[in-house]
C-alpha cells in the first residue's frame, strides 16, 4: 500500500516572500563563490608566509642557544687575575680609552653578551 501525498486545498497557504529573496541572491552566488575563491587564492600565500616566518622569529632565540653556545661559553680558566691588574694592562694597551665599572658573571664559564 503507497500512500500518495496529500492534495487538499484546506491548508494554510506558504509565505513566497522568503522564497522571493532567495531567488534574488541565486544569479549572484557563482559570482560570490568565484570571487571568494580568487580571494582565497590571492592571500592564502602571504598568509602562509606570515605564519612560517613568524614561526621561525620565534623559534630563532631558542636556536641561537644551540647553535651558538661555542661562542658563549669559555671554559674556565686555571690561573685567576684580579682586577685591578686587569684594568692596569688596559690602560697600559689603551691609554686614551676610558674605563667603565665591571662586574663579574655570576657564571665564570659564561661570556657577557
Amino acid at each position: 500500500m503507497t500512500t500518495a501525498p496529500s492534495t487538499t486545498t484546506d491548508e494554510a497557504p506558504q509565505e513566497t516572500a522568503p522564497a522571493a529573496s532567495k531567488n534574488s541572491w541565486a544569479p549572484l552566488r557563482p559570482l560570490i563563490l568565484r570571487l571568494h575563491f580568487y580571494a582565497g587564492v590571492l592571500v592564502a600565500p602571504f598568509l602562509l608566509v606570515a605564519a612560517v616566518t613568524g614561526l621561525l622569529y620565534a623559534a630563532s632565540f631558542q636556536a641561537e642557544k644551540v647553535v651558538y653556545d661555542h661562542e658563549l661559553t669559555v671554559p674556565a680558566g686555571e690561573r685567576k687575575m684580579p682586577i685591578s691588574e686587569q684594568v692596569a694592562a688596559a690602560r697600559k694597551a689603551h691609554p686614551r680609552a676610558r674605563s667603565r665599572p665591571y662586574a663579574p658573571h655570576p657564571r665564570p664559564t659564561r661570556r657577557r653578551g
